[in-house]
């Protein structure tokens, strides 16, 4: 979900913008308000603030890069976390 986006066909690139609001089945959210999206090399990035949350964790950072293929994510900088530690065996 966000407010703006664009489509690049010729090099599978999508850019969206605004309020950004992204949700997975598996109860993670990313929040942002840009990113940039290789269609055909599954990967993301931006280099926005960005709020990731999931059954156990919370996290804000700025910028982020994600590999949709290897299921892997890193948030560039400023990075804080909050662990709930009954969700997570402490």
């Amino acid at each position: 979900e966000g407010n703006s986006g664009q489509y690049f066909e010729d090099t599978g690139r999508i850019e969206l913008w605004g309020n950004l609001d992204g949700s997975s089945k598996d109860g993670y959210r990313v929040l942002t308000e840009y990113v940039m999206i290789n269609e055909q090399k599954g990967f993301l990035r931006s280099d926005k603030a960005v709020r990731i949350s999931g059954p156990d964790f919370k996290l804000n950072g700025t910028g982020f890069q994600a590999d949709l293929n290897n299921k892997r994510f890193e948030v560039l900088s400023d990075v804080t976390t909050i662990i709930d530690e009954e969700a997570v065996g402490l």
